[in-house]
């Protein structure tokens, strides 16, 4: 693909002239992009989103280093309230270049046994890096390119979803790579899973469909808001704590969240449909709120949880990972009584 020419007037036209200056120093393309951004957050939203349009193609069309670079400014762009438009596809080509590259160097550590402490991965990082140039630059990339692929794929559902092929290579990047862990955390989020939560003790439930929650902390957070309450119960979580957690409001508050039930798996039912109150404790059967959403079980198609009484009850901060990520729960529908009956008989027929 030829290069995209850059307009000859604007923000994008006076960053692509600073950073194509010869002998260009780190510092100077720092302020460079700096300049860009508060040009940009002068403009109206519509003349910003024109700005972002006219940088896409030049990075889709540049080669990886010069493209990553390229996404900061994007990326900037897109948290100051710009659509990503194609966007997401060169961070997708982007990714399927680092990632097998970064993994590969991330192997190399591992072969040294020098993961843990921080000092050691340094170390062996520095060795392997002089044996796998091409590795290693892999690694600085996606360094840089990393959070403009949270803000990409925060507003893009269907992105994420076909970034997910990415996970199985970030599992092994991301428990020594930063990026990698914020990517495989977000890339995990469920989008339109069907859901069933029941209350086993007062014979309710609802089946939903969950969408963009990053852990267990946030579903709870959303169950307290919508799962139905009985008349004499207060509201479970304050508007402004829910707000924060669905992804509408400031990305948190200097507040705490306490959960109204234990999170249980499908295993805590007999097959009979009764609990097994005597196993209540047992960590085998308890879905953890630290967890994520991927690891609710499945039954019959659906992942389904099971709302008991914990004591004590767990606690969380009120914030959210991803500013940009709506969290919600979808097509809410309570469950008849006789249907959340089936949904435990269901439950207690399934082997894990």
């Amino acid at each position: 693909m030829p290069p995209s020419l850059p307009p000859t007037s604007g923000p994008v036209a006076v960053l692509m002239r600073s950073l194509m200056t010869e002998r260009l120093t780190q510092s100077d393309a720092a302020a460079a992009m700096q300049q860009f951004f508060d040009a940009c957050r002068r403009l109206t939203p519509d003349l910003r989103q024109r700005e972002c349009d006219a940088l896409i193609p030049i990075a889709e069309s540049a080669a990886a280093g010069p493209a990553c670079y390229l996404s900061v400014a994007i990326g900037g762009l897109i948290e100051q309230g710009v659509s990503p438009g194609g966007f997401p596809a060169t961070l997708h080509r982007l990714l399927a270049d680092l990632l097998p590259r970064a993994a590969h160097l991330v192997r190399q550590i591992s072969a040294t046994g020098s993961v843990d402490p921080a000092p050691a991965i340094d170390e062996a990082l520095a060795a392997a890096s002089q044996a796998h140039p091409l590795s290693r630059e892999g690694w600085d990339q996606l360094d840089v390119v990393w959070p403009a692929c949270v803000a990409a794929f925060c507003h893009d559902s269907s992105a994420r979803r076909r970034a997910r092929e990415f996970l199985p290579t970030l599992a092994h990047i991301a428990p020594v790579h930063e990026g990698g862990y914020w990517l495989m955390k977000l890339l995990s989020v469920l989008d339109e899973a069907p859901l069933v939560v029941l209350d086993p003790v007062w014979r309710v439930g609802i089946a939903a469909q969950v969408t963009g929650c990053v852990d267990n902390q946030q579903l709870h957070s959303l169950l307290l808001d919508q799962f139905p309450r009985r008349w004499y119960e207060w509201p479970r979580i304050r508007p402004a704590a829910m707000a924060v957690m669905s992804g509408v409001g400031p990305q948190s508050l200097p507040e705490t969240i306490r959960g109204r039930w234990g999170l249980y798996r499908p295993s805590i039912v007999l097959p009979s449909g009764a609990i097994r109150w005597d196993e209540i404790d047992q960590p085998q059967h308890r879905i953890h709120d630290e967890g994520l959403p991927t690891d609710i079980p499945s039954v019959d198609g659906r992942r389904v949880i099971l709302l008991l009484p914990a004591r004590p009850r767990s606690e969380w901060p009120c914030d959210r990972p991803f500013r940009h990520l709506h969290a919600q729960l979808n097509n809410v529908r309570p469950l008849p009584t006789s249907e959340a009956a089936d949904w435990l008989r269901r439950c207690g027929m399934t082997m894990e």
